[in-house]
């Protein structure tokens, strides 16, 4: 995939992403739109040649105050336009749900913060898939401070849209990049540690992830048009987004087809008419 692709790609997640939430207390320039003029806003962030696409609702106080979309649902103009209404990933903002349900499991006692991961998953150690398993806590894997690495698009190419990976092959694979410190020592964000995150609680829950948001998170708040993405894209519409329970949601090469969904979760998909973070 050439260079214009993969940012054409990133452009329209940062929109995605960027444009869900104003604080009540922000106060745009006068070069800026006025706030709640959300249409006028993405419809000039998709002018630039590297956003697709991009769809966003603006909210203060709990009240949206705007919504809009603009730009294709494809590369190159193809597609037609995002419904206003349409699903969208919300990528990493999935981690904050995967770790409600942690420390959930946390406090009815079915896991401890200071667990270690030889303990939680025994095949990560016992199979090398981890390395110092033995040491790295529940906690640190929650707080991204357990030193394991990021996945890498070298380690495997993010933007193959054929490929299914399930979540402890992509654990395997991070094994082959360099620890980036000492466990506990820092902040130091990585992917594979939602990776973790997610067998976690299919183990100890027996059910999916998929399953455990819905009934832990989504449940709960009346969150009825968000779901985590279970099954495997493919297909012809592998570029860009494909159709989903109630409009479209972006394809993802790295969603697991038994629950755990990469980026752990960092997949959920929501209703713009909701909105929160695949948060």
């Amino acid at each position: 995939m050439n260079r214009a692709t993969v940012a054409g790609l990133a452009g329209l997640a940062c929109a995605l992403l960027t444009l869900s939430t104003v604080p009540a207390a922000a106060k745009p320039a006068a070069s800026r739109p006025r706030l709640g003029d959300v249409q006028r806003a993405l419809a000039a962030l998709a002018e630039s040649p590297q956003v697709v696409g991009a769809i966003g609702e603006v909210y203060v106080d709990g009240e949206r105050v705007g919504k809009g979309s603009a730009g294709t649902r494809l590369l190159n103009g193809k597609g037609g336009r995002i419904p206003t209404g349409a699903r969208f990933r919300v990528g990493s903002q999935t981690k904050q749900m995967t770790g409600v349900v942690v420390l959930q499991l946390v406090k009815e006692g079915k896991l401890k913060l200071d667990d270690k991961l030889s303990h939680l998953l025994p095949e990560v150690a016992e199979k090398d898939l981890v390395e110092r398993a033995s040491e790295i806590t529940l906690q640190q894997l929650v707080q991204h401070t357990s030193g394991i690495n990021f996945l890498q698009d070298k380690v495997v190419d993010t933007f193959d849209f054929t490929t299914y990976y399930p979540p402890i092959e992509l654990v395997r694979k991070s094994r082959t990049l360099a620890r980036t410190q000492e466990p506990g020592e820092r902040y130091s964000y990585s992917n594979t540690n939602c990776m973790l995150l997610g067998l976690i609680i299919e183990r100890y829950t027996k059910h999916t992830v998929a399953a455990e948001f819905e009934r832990r998170v989504f449940d709960p708040l009346g969150m009825d048009d968000s779901y985590l993405p279970t099954a495997f894209p493919g297909g012809a519409a592998r570029q860009g987004f494909t159709e989903g329970r109630k409009g479209y949601c972006a394809s993802d090469p790295l969603a697991a087809e038994s629950g755990v969904q990469v980026r752990q979760a960092g997949g959920v998909s929501v209703c713009v008419a909701w909105r929160s973070s695949r948060w």
